[in-house]
């Protein structure tokens, strides 16, 4: 039931860019990340780290081994850090990713989850990381025994936390 509300979630958030990137086409990167290029001499590489942080929250994102992926997430109530099959690790186009994890789980209550774009880069080689912007959704789902038609109200909440960090 956890993992269907968090794909349920994901699926949305997925389904709400979509729309807007194919409303606006310039919000679409023309450049192709596949493609190693030679800067200044030196080999492009593609990053597998990020730290990131803004709106009052820290992550940190690590896609080294796709089999151990890891995700450290930081605000005012505390440190939670995910590993494995805790995170649900989504390719989008090109080389993006959407990593999301279970913040918080209260049957009858809420659900947490949050949903991190994880955006292809590519730095020097010789350069130890690269800036890097990206975007976490925070959705609260509130939730009832009897099931979402028992709960008043909107049921999915949406935070959005503009992320600026580095990549490595």
């Amino acid at each position: 039931m956890k993992r269907l509300l968090v794909f349920l979630s994901v699926a949305i958030v997925v389904l709400g860019i979509t729309l807007f990137l194919i409303g606006n086409p310039t919000a679409v990167s023309s450049s192709n990340t596949d493609m190693k290029k030679e800067a200044k001499g030196n080999e492009l590489v593609s990053v597998k780290t990020y730290d990131l942080a803004g709106d009052g929250i820290e992550i940190l994102f690590s896609m080294k081994d796709p089999k151990a992926l890891e995700l450290k997430y930081v605000d005012k109530q505390g440190e939670i850090k995910f590993s494995g099959q805790a995170i649900t690790l989504v390719k989008l186009k090109d080389q993006d990713h959407l990593a999301s994890v279970l913040l918080k789980a209260e049957p009858g209550k809420q659900i947490i989850t949050l949903m991190l774009f994880v955006p292809s880069v590519n730095k020097p080689d010789n350069q130890k990381s690269i800036g890097v912007n990206t975007l976490a959704v925070r959705t609260t789902i509130r939730d009832h025994m009897g099931g979402p038609r028992f709960v008043e109200g909107q049921i999915h909440a949406y935070e959005i936390h503009v992320l600026k960090g580095r990549a490595r």
